[in-house]
């Protein structure tokens, strides 16, 4: 009848489930939260590439307030100003000593791509969460950064860089295209309505002396507690096209 018995065996915080201490609960992954307690979600990606006699810098803002009445967010969208003039032909430059085959759009979740065809070249990707309770409305825009609306816009700058930046149903974000040099992308998209998305950050380099620092940043500021009931409904539906990260 032992032999017979099931043996219970304690885990390191007690078989009945003890209190976790911080410090363990700091490190657990998977943590969330709730889209009713959420004012503001952010998202700033920013690309500075230098190399000899040309440096370039791009960012991206997009904001989702939820300060305004009725809990209806205002998506509002953020460049930089000085890309160039508008233009036809930006991005999908084909480089010979690099390629993805175009496997970067099939692979879900965080993916950081470096490739690299050169000598002394750098390259840095980061992404980073902030997580605030911080009373206050976000940072007014400086005037190197122009609003934009939804689409897709091209701009070639007098040195042949070409940019092309996105907001539409299939996600947020740019590509950078130094010409017979490098690619940079950075984006947050999805492929269908129901399949799962990717945050991008991609550098393709085909030549020498490129420092190049990418980072998206994921800002969210949670309100007080129980102000924002009934938000999720709305908060989910303005946040679909990021569905899957």
């Amino acid at each position: 009848m032992w032999l017979l018995a099931p043996t219970a065996v304690a885990g390191p915080f007690g078989l009945e489930g003890d209190d976790v201490p911080d410090a363990v609960l700091a490190d657990m992954r998977g943590r969330f939260v709730d889209g009713r307690d959420v004012s503001f979600f952010g998202v700033v990606m920013a690309t500075d590439w230098h190399r000899a006699g040309q440096d370039f810098s791009m960012e991206l803002h997009m904001d989702i307030s939820f300060s305004g009445r009725g809990f209806r967010p205002n998506i509002t969208i953020y460049r930089t100003r000085d890309l160039g003039v508008a233009s036809t032909g930006a991005g999908n430059q084909v480089l010979s000593g690099v390629s993805d085959n175009g496997a970067l759009d099939d692979i879900a979740g965080v993916v950081q791509n470096i490739q690299v065809a050169g000598d002394n070249n750098g390259v840095h990707n980061n992404v980073e969460w902030t997580v605030t309770d911080a009373s206050g409305t976000p940072q007014l825009r400086g005037p190197d950064l122009v609003q934009v609306g939804a689409g897709r816009e091209s701009f070639a700058n007098d040195e042949g860089v070409t940019t092309q930046v996105q907001a539409n149903g299939a996600g947020i974000g740019y590509q950078v295209d130094v010409p017979d040099v490098g690619t940079v992308a950075q984006r947050i998209s999805r492929r269908q309505i129901l399949s799962a998305g990717n945050i991008l950050q991609s550098t393709q380099l085909n030549s020498n002396l490129n420092q190049i620092f990418n980072r998206i940043g994921l800002n969210v500021q949670l309100a007080p507690s129980g102000n924002l009931s009934g938000a999720s409904r709305n908060f989910h539906r303005a946040l679909n096209n990021l569905r899957g990260l």
